[in-house]
């Protein structure tokens, strides 16, 4: 889940193999590790029935060797690739995929291009007579 620190964008993610939480920080802070107990606490009680009873006493790690970020602007789209990385299916090898930072202005066109994209398709499904698979 996205984490809204003042100031600051994070990533929680809940490791079920493993049976911890993933911490993802682009700009580490001890600050941005504060409100995570309470906010883990709040998310199970929230979802409690579908959840393992122990999760609670799942231990916080931040990831290691991730990329970071160089600037104060950032968090949000480097939150986005560590959702982008948590959700995929092949293993995230991430001393290939160390410096994000250049890369930021495709990642952000990458992005806008894959919302525009969907709301042509959106615009065009609502179309009487427009077929969108011809």
């Amino acid at each position: 889940m996205p984490v809204h620190t003042p100031s600051h964008w994070c990533l929680l993610v809940c490791n079920m193999k493993h049976c911890r939480w993933d911490f993802y920080d682009s700009l580490p802070h001890s600050r941005h590790r504060s409100s995570l107990s309470s906010l883990v606490g709040s998310f199970i009680e929230d979802a409690d029935s579908a959840l393992p009873p122990n999760m609670l006493d799942w231990k916080i790690e931040p990831v290691e060797g991730i990329p970071k970020q160089r600037n104060g602007t950032d968090c949000g789209m480097f939150v986005l690739k560590f959702m982008e990385a948590a959700l995929s299916t092949s293993e995230i090898t991430w001393e290939k995929n160390k410096d994000w930072q250049d890369e930021m202005p495709r990642f952000r066109a990458e992005i806008a291009a894959g919302f525009f994209r969907v709301f042509h398709e959106l615009i065009l499904s609502n179309v009487p007579g427009h077929n969108m698979n011809e």
